[in-house]
């Protein structure tokens, strides 16, 4: 997720953020979205055990309560 994203749409303050490799897992479009703006037939993303697999990403360390 993007910077402005994390710190301007949702408000989550952090304090560090790194690039992660995640190994054995991989990317998948398989959940079906349910929320009332998602469009019909549209996919989430999730990751999947997959003893091949590599997922790049980010981690972000956040400090306090998100809800």
């Amino acid at each position: 997720m993007s910077l402005a994203r994390m710190k301007d749409e949702r408000k989550i303050n952090f304090t560090n953020r790194q690039h992660t490799v995640l190994k054995h897992y991989s990317l998948q479009f398989n959940k079906l979205a349910t929320g009332k703006d998602d469009k019909p037939g549209e996919g989430k993303g999730n990751i999947v055990c997959d003893k091949e697999g590599l997922v790049e990403g980010a981690r972000y360390d956040i400090t306090g309560s998100l809800v």
